[in-house]
Parts: structure tokens; sequence; C-alpha cells
């Protein structure tokens, strides 16, 4: 994730670190931006796996990708809604 602000990161990556395994982490302010790694590869996977995973992250036509099969997800700050 990135923040307007290095004091924002900073924040996040304390709570990751003093976050138990399974335990939700709630921010404080909204991202900026969400990197999402979408049918990622995993080392323990097989050839076939990885071939597999490679090819769906290039077939994929729902969002912005990156050249490391990763998906970009802005993200709006505030949210206005009318009523």
């Amino acid at each position: 994730m990135e923040f307007d602000y290095i004091d924002e990161k900073n924040l996040l990556d304390g709570l990751i670190r003093l976050t138990p395994i399974g335990n939700i982490t709630e921010l404080q302010t909204s991202p900026t931006t969400a990197y999402v790694e979408i049918f990622p590869a995993f080392p323990t996977n097989d050839n076939s796996t990885v071939e597999c995973k490679t090819k769906q992250r290039h077939e994929w036509k729902y969002g912005s990708i990156t050249n490391n099969g990763k998906i970009i997800i802005p993200t709006v700050k505030k949210l206005s809604i009318s009523q």
C-alpha cells in the first residue's frame, strides 16, 4: 500500500509488526493505492502451477496490471455521498 505521507506508512508497518497473524489491522487513514498480487506463484509450486498462474495473470482483463503481475487499485481518500 502507498500513502500520501511516510508517517502513515510507518504507522502501518508498526501495526503489522504488532498484530498477531490472523487478526485484523484497522487503518487510521486510507491508502492512496493498494497493490494486489493475483494468481501468486509460491516457491512450493511446481512448474506447471507456476506456468498456469503466469498465464492467468497475462490474461487478466479487469484492472491495471504492471509488468510484474500486480494489479494497481487506486483508492479514494474521502467519499461524499449526496442524499
